[in-house]
This record gives C-alpha cells, sequence and structure tokens, in this order.
C-alpha cells in the first residue's frame, strides 16, 4: 500500500469528521526505557517513534543483526546484536546500534534511509555518514538523530522544510544539520513538521505551519528553521503527529497545539490552537504517544488513556466513537508505553507481552488476523518485550533476547525480514548481507 503525503491525506481526514472510519497514524514521539532525559516512559513510541528497551545491555555481539539488550548470546539467522533504540516511520525504521551508528530499512524514496540513494532496502543498511549517535526517531517519510553534543541531525523528505536546515531542497538522501539547535534531549520528526526538546524544559518546531503546529501564536505556511514555542516551559518529551503537536510537562501533564479538527488536542474543544492547551482530565503522564489522528499516554498507575479519532477503534474504548477527550482504554493494566498509529495503538506491558488494537487492516495488531479490533488483544509471540513503534500498518517491538520484530505492512520492506510479503505475525529484522 502507498502511503501518501499529508497533502493528500488531508481529504481523508477531513472525511473522517463525517464519519467514515478514517484511520489514525503516528507520526513522531520519543520514548526511552528507564530513566531517560527524553521523558518517555520505557518502551514507547508511534510512527515516527523511538523506542528503547528497558534496562538492557548487550553482552555479546555474535552474528551481524539487529537487536537490543538482554543476555543475547547468539545470533538468530542474520539478525543484527547491540540495538539501543528503533524507530519506526510511515514505511521505513531505523535502529541505533551499540556502537553509536545508525541502520534503516524499508521505503527510501525521499532518501528517509539516509544511505545516499532513494533504492528501498529489505534489510538494514547504514546510515551514511553519522556517528557519535545518542537517539534517533522517525516520521512520515523522514529520520532525525541526536548527537553526543547535543545537536540534531535530519534526513529525508523536505518539501515543507522539515529537515529544519534552512533549505527548500526537497529532500536528502544523507543527514543534514538541524541550525541552530543544542543541547536537545528528544527529536519528533513528523509528515510535514518536526520539533525537539532542549535540558531546559523548552521546545523548537520547524517545518510546516500551516494549522499552527510549530506553537508560535501565528500561521506561517512553513518555518525554515527552529523556532521557539510560546509560553511553553518545563517539557520533557514531545511528540508530534499530523498538523499538530504535544508535549509531556515535567508536574505529569500534557499540552498540545495545531489543528484540532475532532478534537485531536484532546482539550475538550475542536478549536484549533496555535499556542499550547492542555489536554483536558490527564494527569500522572508518563509518556505521551501522538499518531495520525488520535493520541494516546500512559499513566503512572499502568492505565492508557487515549483521544480523538476512533473510526477503526484506535481508542480502545470498545467504540467508535470520536472522543475530544481522553478516555480510558478497556482491559488494559499494567502498562508501560504506548504507541499510537495509523488507526491501531500498541502497548508493552509488565512482563513483556504486546497489546494492541484499532484498524487491522494490513495485520499491524500481530494477532493473526486482519480484523479490527475496539478492545487490546495481544501479539502473538512476544513475552519479553522492552519497546514497541507502529508505523503506518506496521509495529516493530524490541525484545529481550535482542532481535528486533515486527510484523504488519511490508509493501516497501519495513518488516526489514528481506521480503515484501506482509506478515500477521512478528518476524525477525534482519542486516545486510
Amino acid at each position: 500500500m502507498t502511503m501518501l503525503k499529508l497533502s493528500q491525506l488531508l481529504p481523508l481526514m477531513l472525511a473522517a469528521s463525517c464519519g467514515s472510519g478514517s484511520g489514525n497514524g503516528g507520526q513522531a514521539s520519543t520514548a526511552t526505557g528507564g530513566a531517560s532525559t527524553t521523558g518517555g516512559a520505557p518502551g514507547a513510541g508511534t510512527s515516527g517513534s523511538t523506542a528503547t528497551g528497558g534496562n538492557s545491555s548487550v553482552t555479546s555481539n555474535s552474528g551481524d543483526a539487529l537487536g537490543v539488550g538482554g543476555t543475547s548470546t547468539a545470533s538468530v539467522g542474520n539478525a543484527i546484536v547491540g540495538i539501543q533504540q528503533v524507530a519506526l516511520g510511515n514505511h521505513h525504521a531505523c535502529a541505533l546500534l551499540q556502537d553509536r551508528t545508525v541502520k534503516c530499512w524499508g521505503g527510501n524514496g525521499s532518501g528517509q534511509l539516509g544511505d545516499g540513494t532513494t533504492i528501498d532496502r529489505t534489510t538494514a543498511v547504514a546510515v551514511a555518514g553519522l556517528s557519535d549517535v545518542t537517539a534517533i526517531s522517525a516520521g512520515g517519510w523522514n529520520s532525525c538523530a541526536i548527537l553526543v553534543d547535543g545537536s540534531v541531525r535530519c534526513w529525508g523528505d523536505n518539501s515543507a522544510s522539515q529537515l529544519g536546515d534552512g533549505t527548500t531542497a526537497n529532500a536528502s538522501t544523507t543527514s543534514v544539520v538541524v541550525v541552530g539547535l543544542s543541547n536537545a534531549i528528544g527529536v519528533a520528526p513528523g509528515s510535514d513538521h518536526c520539533c525537539a526538546v532542549f535540558v531546559d524544559g523548552t521546545a523548537k518546531c520547524w517545518g510546516s505551519n500551516v494549522f499552527g503546529q510549530i506553537g508560535t501564536g501565528t500561521i506561517l505556511e512553513q518555518h525554515l528553521s527552529p523556532t521557539l514555542v510560546s509560553g511553553l516551559s518545563g517539557a520533557e518529551q514531545v511528540a508530534v503527529g499530523a498538523m499538530r503537536s504535544c508535549a509531556r510537562m515535567n508536574d505529569g501533564t500534557a499540552k498540545c497545539w495545531g489543528t484540532n479538527l475532532n478534537g485531536i488536542l484532546g482539550d475538550g474543544s475542536t478549536t484549533t490552537s496555535l499556542v499550547p492547551v492542555p489536554v483536558r482530565d490527564l494527569s500522572n503522564v508518563g509518556q505521551i504517544s501522538v499518531g495520525w489522528d488520535h493520541s494516546c499516554a500512559t499513566t503512572t498507575s499502568g492505565s492508557v488513556m487515549c483521544w480523538g479519532v476512533n473510526g477503526n477503534g484506535g481508542l480502545g474504548d470498545g467504540t467508535t466513537a470520536v472522543r475530544v477527550s481522553p478516555v480510558a482504554v478497556q482491559g488494559l493494566s499494567n502498562a508501560l508505553s504506548v504507541a499510537a498509529g495509523f488507526g491501531h495503538s500498541c502497548a508493552v506491558r509488565r512482563g513483556g507481552s504486546v497489546s494492541c488494537w484499532g484498524w487491522n487492516l494490513a495485520g499491524g495488531l500481530g494477532d493473526g488476523s486482519v480484523v479490527d479490533r475496539l478492545t487490546p488483544v495481544t501479539t502473538q509471540g512476544l513475552s519479553s518485550a522492552s519497546a514497541v513503534v507502529t508505523g503506518e500498518f506496521t509495529s516493530c517491538a524490541i525484545v529481550g533476547d535482542g532481535k528486533v520484530m515486527c510484523w504488519g505492512s511490508n509493501d516497501n520492506g519495513q518488516l526489514g525480514n528481506g521480503t515484501t510479503v506482509t506478515s500477521l505475525t512478528p518476524v525477525t529484522v534482519q542486516g545486510s548481507p
């Protein structure tokens, strides 16, 4: 299935307000395991998101594979060990290795794999010239990395200047420096804009601003370089979705800004906001994830709250009703993290299982079916997951034996298993020969 650009998808989003059942898909958020400077709870991620395994460390580097932590002592097939984080865009994925380099796989039409080409890859390839990376994120047709010095580099689609390099070049197949950024602790690229959060609790955004998603209080078609979000202080995590942005605050609340079609800001209204507004009735937030047209957040009690469009059950409340403020996901407890995607959502639960719900068109829930689920179901074959991320109709998880496993749509090779065959259950990501 071909993913359309934001300008092409906007009519679908508008149709959703008429009850079309349009799915929700995440663009970007950052989430990490254990204590994290980016403020993410253990193992969280969205389409266009980053997930880091919990308390894991690589003790063996046998084989040539993508994997995280735990006590992995052997490769599985051609899987690669040494993965610290995994990030998933619409049709591509990236992984941060233990040596602080990055590998990516899947769709590459805008250069989002960063290998200097626009050739799709069904197994992982190295991002050219990128090292000393401490964190990664992916969203839409873009990827970004934070380096040890707190600077940020991005690559891929730049049709709305979302790479932040001060240019209007259509795309970059290798990483470019985001101008004027230092001390970044989190970055969240989306389809048409991007945001970063800093050690001082402020945030900056760049790219498209047609719905006020940059948060400056004004509407300007696009920002070529990072611009300070107005009135935002105490931010610990940023997350980006279609035409909007959100932040988790240091007091356990969340704020969002940008378009509010179908109540996707979660403030109880449908009024667009050009500056951050509080998400209604949401407190003790552990991590926030912003999807295409829905969002979810974990709480410190282990529950998950979601809001926005719900045409295929992506909110997990047992209905398909739009929600303009957060509602609880039914039957879900002990959640460590959540990832909101394109109409579906997934969560890692204490003990290592993964639960997913919502749109299941290409098997993105991983339950062996293509049946939509209005409440959570268990993803098959995962018992030691420490992180999960969601894409368009694809999901990936880091598992405790040192692998990254993905399931769902695979039309551009985003499952990373050397094929373009969809899988309704998790398969292991493979490295380059």
